[in-house]
């Protein structure tokens, strides 16, 4: 008798019943139980630790009779074993969800060692590239090729962010792996999703001198964020979150503290040239403890997004792309045109100087570093036209 028809039979006089029928000489038994809108459920009626007790493994006909018979042969077997299906399957049900995890790397040193503006943009990969493809799956359900979906669609159109993603990811599996959550790394023997040629883009004199003055164009707040960039050759984030407090121009130094940094051994001291104090002094009194803060008000953070204005003048001046980090590298590239050495400009950019010399040289240089900074600041006004102040 086909199940299609002993359910037929049966369902006439009993259509809510549970059947049972004991197919394997075990005292368990497969079954199939009928809604009162028709659905039918395989379930399986066994006994563990003394207790009666029930458990669903699927619907008919998605999972045919012949099919229900070897699964149910496997639970029972498994039963034998002192395997609960039912524990399994709360502890399935139980089981932490990669946004659960995403929770739970915003808690780990991992995040909060960030600088803040690293911290938004991991925030912003989630939220916009992670959470809809990978939010709502258990952690023990992502596989290598659900990863590989959600990486290779962005590397057609954007490799270096694809590779940064899979770095990402990386860091927050290998959580999930220390906390016990998983117990394999799914990315485990993959690949970077796109090969990176080493950035060495930089901006040429002739550049500088068309886009120095079309950064004038920009927002007040974007277009100074830009030339600091390139007159201090610090990172781009950390000249956005530059902050009142860490700025003396009467001494003419920016101290930018050890949490702000990339490194976060210590404190890094900025000397200011009289470019970049022209264009911090009419700023004070901002009523922010921000140098440039958010537009949308004095308590909404800082300026953190260029790429509307950066994208702006590459068009407008149909120039080659550069990204903001560009203009760090433009700055260090000018230095050695002018002859500075490249451990004092090293030390400028904030560049690890190894173990020895960067645990007893904390704050050497700073005549040096003043010195190469005011260099560049010189060589800037003498490429864009404009009179040095004495």
């Amino acid at each position: 008798m086909t199940i299609t028809s002993y359910l037929q039979i049966n369902a006439l006089t009993e259509p809510k019943v549970h059947f049972e029928f004991k197919p394997f000489g075990h005292p368990g038994s497969l079954g199939i139980r009928i809604s009162p809108k028709g659905k039918k459920s395989w379930l399986i009626s066994y006994r563990f630790n003394g207790k009666k007790k029930k458990f669903s493994f699927g619907t008919y006909p998605e999972i045919s009779l012949k099919e229900a018979r070897t699964l149910a042969g496997t639970l029972l077997k498994d039963i034998d074993s002192g395997i609960d299906p039912n524990e399994t399957k709360r502890g399935y049900e139980e089981a932490e969800t990669f946004s659960n995890l995403w929770e739970q790397y915003l808690k780990s040193p991992s995040y909060r060692d960030k600088v803040e503006t690293t911290q938004k943009e991991d925030q912003r990969k989630y939220d916009t590239l992670l959470s809809k493809p990978l939010g709502d799956m258990k952690l023990v359900d992502i596989r290598k090729k659900h990863l590989s979906m959600v990486l290779g669609s962005l590397a057609e159109k954007s490799p270096v962010s694809a590779n940064r993603l899979f770095s990402l990811l990386s860091v927050l599996f290998k959580l999930a792996l220390n906390k016990d959550l998983i117990e394999q790394h799914p990315m485990f023997g993959m690949d970077k999703p796109a090969k990176e040629k080493p950035r060495h883009r930089y901006l040429s004199k002739d550049e500088i001198k068309v886009l120095w003055p079309k950064f004038d164009t920009c927002r007040p707040n974007v277009r100074d964020i830009f030339k600091l960039t390139l007159l201090t050759c610090q990172r781009p984030g950390e000249v956005m979150g530059m902050k009142w407090s860490e700025v003396n121009l009467e001494k003419n130094i920016w101290t930018l503290p050890a949490e702000r940094t990339k490194s976060k051994r210590h404190n890094h001291l900025v000397p200011l040239s009289q470019q970049v104090i022209d264009i911090l002094e009419p700023r004070e009194g901002n009523k922010s403890e921000f140098v440039f803060p958010s537009n949308h008000g004095a308590d909404c953070g800082y300026t953190s997004n260029l790429n509307k204005a950066r994208y702006k003048l590459i068009r407008d001046l149909e120039m080659e792309q550069w990204g903001t980090h560009d203009l760090r590298r433009t700055g260090r590239t000018m230095m050695s045109e002018i002859g500075i050495a490249p451990n004092v400009a090293e030390r400028v950019l904030n560049h690890s100087m190894g173990k020895i010399e960067g645990t007893y040289d904390i704050f050497g240089y700073l005549p040096q570093k003043a010195d190469a900074l005011n260099k560049l600041g010189r060589k800037m006004d003498d490429i864009t036209g404009v009179e040095t102040k004495q």
